[in-house]
């Protein structure tokens, strides 16, 4: 059976280069290139994941969960991988299966052989959390036939991939609507880097949502830079709010709770009052960041998460999952201190 390593061989060029040309993927494959893929491809007779359909799948009774990003997945660390985790964990138990929980950063980097040493035999299937937008570790695990669910994904693989994720777009669009209902017209975007799905995507939303309401959105008062670096949040926070009271943002959407405590932090820095003087919105409900903030932001349904992904995978593990499916589950604007009518509606 054809993989995309053999593919990639034939054509002289990586695995990934080979997925992104599948998926036609924006900027990341010229035409020529892409063509010369694609004719491999049908010569070849390609298709995702027949290595899983042709191979029987080992009776483990266990399903395997590993962090996609950059930062390590670990008990303790991010509030989102400790909910996400748990919520995996119980939903597991609940249908007998074992669970294995592979530490990525304890794993070489090569996704190929990061399969070989995480899940074959090991486990039935894995549960990726949080994958970034062009992680390798999906192209190989969907190359090998490993059957996979992702948590928090929207990138180049969703064609071939089921995912279960919170409805970003629907919490921005709380979260932008009771910014508007409080009277805020100037309202900027906080996100850490394009790497992470949930930033990109909730971007997205988020230019979309606030053209629709009418909110004044210019470029300057957007921030998601490819690739971050320490202190990004806080030198640009301080940068968009130097300026005139009369132009500067009077609110501040951020892609998650951590960003939303730099801008707020930041923004007091400079002598401005939260909410006085700043709305800021967050977004996961971190309850270790809640109380100290008393923060306004999205709470995900990270229960609901962890059942559906491993329902979903169990689904995969059984083919018969169907095509590739994207659950989006509601969360909850939970209301706190960081909205106030803006300085200028008080007038």
């Amino acid at each position: 059976m054809t993989t995309i390593r053999d593919i990639a061989t034939v054509c002289g060029v990586a695995p990934q280069t080979v997925m992104s040309a599948i998926n036609n993927v924006p900027g990341k494959v010229s035409a020529h290139t892409r063509e010369r893929i694609l004719a491999v491809v049908r010569e070849m007779n390609y298709r995702p994941g027949a290595a899983r359909r042709r191979t029987p799948v080992q009776k483990s009774c266990t399903v395997g969960l590993i962090g996609g990003g950059s930062e390590p997945m670990r008990f303790g660390g991010s509030y989102y991988y400790t909910e996400v985790l748990t919520a995996s964990i119980v939903a597991a138990g609940a249908i007998k299966q074992n669970v294995l929980i592979f530490m990525s950063e304890m794993l070489p980097p090569d996704p190929f052989e990061r399969i070989r040493l995480s899940c074959d035999g090991r486990c039935e299937g894995l549960v990726v959390i949080e994958p970034s937008v062009c992680n390798p570790l999906i192209a190989a695990l969907l190359d090998r036939g490993v059957p996979v669910v992702t948590i928090g994904y929207s990138g180049e693989y969703n064609h071939f991939v089921s995912t279960v994720d919170v409805d970003n777009a629907q919490g921005i669009r709380d979260v932008v609507a009771a910014l508007w209902d409080a009277g805020h017209r100037r309202i900027a975007f906080a996100g850490m880097d394009r790497r992470q799905c949930a930033a990109t995507a909730r971007l997205e939303a988020f230019l979309e949502i606030a053209g629709e309401f009418g909110a004044t959105v210019g470029d300057a008062f957007v921030h998601l830079p490819e690739n971050s670096r320490p202190g990004d949040i806080a030198q640009w926070t301080a940068s968009v709010l130097g300026a005139p009271a009369s132009v500067r943002p009077s609110a501040v959407v951020c892609w998650n709770d951590t960003t939303a405590v730099e801008v707020i932090e930041t923004a007091r820095g400079l002598g401005l009052d939260v909410p006085r003087d700043l709305s800021v919105t967050g977004f996961d409900d971190d309850l270790r960041l809640a109380a100290a903030f008393d923060l306004t932001t999205i709470r995900q349904p990270y229960a609901q998460i962890g059942r559906r992904a491993v329902e979903t995978l169990m689904g995969v593990i059984r083919r018969d999952d169907g095509a590739a499916q994207c659950v989006a589950l509601p969360g909850e604007l939970i209301h706190r201190g960081t909205i106030a009518r803006p300085a200028s509606c008080l007038l």
